[in-house]
């Protein structure tokens, strides 16, 4: 195997960053700001640096050995998924933030987490960002090394709610893989407004405050009866992950947030909400509990799978990944379908009860891109006994904030009728 040069090294890792940034610009500017400039140090670091006070020779060799630590760190990741090395430091950084370390300083005034109200556009942002970047040295790279992407996106829980209520399900039990804090398992508990092009809106889930707005592109929602809008009632909810949190330890809550991009304030309200939804559960104020069980997908899926529904099951499964087969190669990708299908199958045949499987994921390189870059295709698969439906409804940006629905909607109900 030929080895890759230390040119081509750093040219892939500046494309990986010029895309990231160009995916982050319309939602992030704070995270695509980060994006461009490190992409830039790492192409020209002497033209970085004419943009600088100061010593023009000092800084360059300073954004040097500054573009070197990133291409290490992003080449030297292991990760098939491009943007997660870029989610680690960003996540990093954040997280020295939320710690008010006195060397995050001159950024501080561009996280809104944290109160600040500067835009990255000021023309100032790229020399505050190399100033701490600098100060922090090695103590940033040590902990975006040790750093592990965590799922904060409770809005994702939309992937599983609304397939089941289009299909007008009572009751269900609910498992998620690659849970995980496992926030997206109380989604019938949050209220998720739909709203069209001319300003209607349909809200899903049983809170009574406003908290996520999802913009639908295209055609209107098929009408759906007011009594299914709250979801059905969860009989269990079941998730599987890698590295579980906590979400009773102090700390996972500042992992989570680190983990939401500096400029969305908006966000980490929406997690708060989500941790207080499950401290009610803790309470005994909401049923059940959602439980978060160590699982490493694919190789145990099946294991997973049998152990996370009771023997005794009183209602059908609905079963959901979102954004996990992003992190796959080819091989765990197809590794898990062939576990989910298999046991789907075999539990639906056996208990006669429909098994329903949500999966909200980027599509695979060769595969439809969609209507946007970096978008997830909304497929559902769903087992009732012999029979064995695949039916895609539609498209949506990662967190949720646009959605583009199909046909597929009405060829679901028609199921749910059956």
């Amino acid at each position: 195997m030929t080895e890759t040069s230390e040119t081509d090294k750093r040219e892939r890792c500046r494309s990986a960053l010029a895309v990231q940034a160009t995916f982050a610009r319309g939602y992030s500017p704070l995270s695509a700001a980060f994006c461009e400039h490190a992409s830039s140090w790492i192409g020209d670091p002497a033209g970085a640096a004419s943009r600088f006070e100061g010593d023009q020779a000092d800084t360059t060799q300073a954004l040097q050995r500054l573009a070197d630590r990133i291409v290490a760190f992003m080449y030297d990741d292991g990760s098939s998924n491009e943007l997660q090395p870029m989610l680690r430091m960003g996540a990093t950084l954040h997280a020295f933030v939320l710690d008010a370390d006195e060397r995050t300083s001159p950024v501080r005034a561009y996280y809104h987490t944290t109160g600040g109200d500067r835009s990255v556009d000021d023309g100032a942002f790229e020399a505050a960002l190399f100033d701490t970047l600098r100060a922090l040295g090695d103590d940033f790279f040590e902990r975006a090394y040790a750093w592990r992407v965590q799922t904060n996106e409770s809005s994702r829980g939309l992937a599983w709610l609304l397939p089941a209520v289009v299909v007008g399900a009572d009751a269900c039990h609910l498992v998620e893989m690659g849970a995980s804090a496992g926030l997206n398992l109380y989604a019938e508990q949050r209220a998720f407004d739909i709203v069209t092009r001319d300003g209607q809106s349909l809200r899903l889930g049983r809170a009574s405050d406003r908290q996520f707005q999802v913009k639908l592109e295209g055609d209107a929602l098929p009408e759906l009866d007011e009594a299914v809008l709250r979801g059905p009632e969860i009989l269990s909810r079941v998730g599987g992950d890698a590295h579980p949190l906590d979400l009773t330890d102090p700390k996972t809550a500042a992992v989570l947030g680190a983990s939401i991009w500096g400029d969305q304030p908006s966000r980490f309200a929406r997690l708060r909400e989500g941790l207080a939804v499950h401290a009610k559960a803790i309470a005994g104020e909401i049923q059940p509990v959602a439980k978060v069980r160590e699982s490493y997908l694919p190789d145990d899926a099946g294991d997973f799978l049998r152990g996370a529904v009771t023997s005794h099951p009183r209602a059908p499964v609905i079963c959901f990944n979102t954004y996990l087969t992003a992190y796959f190669n080819d091989v765990q990708h197809r590794a898990l379908q062939r576990a989910v299908a298999g046991h789907a199958r075999s539990w639906s045949l056996q208990h006669r009860l429909p098994w329903m499987w949500v999966r909200f994921e980027t599509p695979r390189r060769g595969e439809d891109p969609g209507p946007h870059g970096g978008w997830c295709r909304w497929r559902v698969e769903m087992w009732l006994g012999d029979e064995h439906h695949v039916v895609d409804i539609g498209w949506a940006h990662p967190h949720m904030r646009r959605i583009v629905l199909s046909d597929g909607l009405q060829v679901l109900r028609a199921l749910g009728q059956q």
